[in-house]
């Protein structure tokens, strides 16, 4: 699928990746201005946290948020909230870790919607996109 119809994709680098010698951003988001949508995806070469994993406590506020972890696998939800009610976004971040063959991947996706009626108005779509995306290695 790429970039959906009605988005624009733009590119997140990260200040640190250049200095490690890697030219390819680890996240992009999409965005629908008119909606006000975006859809956000990370999956680094090397190891980190998704830019938009983070929360800005001045301006968002967490909900309850779950982790999950079964075996090699760690699974975390985070529902943010603006506070001034402009938008919500979920984090679903996704890694799988085995130190005996030092190996660690991860992905994190975000979509911020603002309000539920546009939630579910993108929210097949945004299942769509996702599945489209394939985590690959060197």
């Amino acid at each position: 699928m790429g970039v959906p119809p009605a988005f624009t994709a733009k590119a997140i680098k990260e200040e640190n990746d250049s200095a490690n010698g890697d030219n390819a951003p680890d996240a992009v988001v999409v965005i629908h201005k008119a909606l006000k949508v975006e859809f956000s995806v990370f999956s680094p070469q090397w190891d980190g946290v998704a830019p938009f994993f983070k929360i800005n406590e001045a301006t968002e506020a967490l909900a309850d948020h779950k982790t999950k972890k079964s075996g090699k696998d760690t699974v975390s939800e985070l529902p943010i909230t603006a506070k001034d009610k402009g938008y919500t976004r979920c984090v679903l971040s996704q890694s799988f870790s085995d130190e005996a063959n030092s190996t660690h991947t991860n992905k994190t996706f975000s979509i911020q919607v603002p309000d539920a009626k546009t939630h579910a108005q993108v929210k097949e779509l945004y299942i769509q996109w996702k599945k489209t995306l394939v985590q690959s290695a060197d």
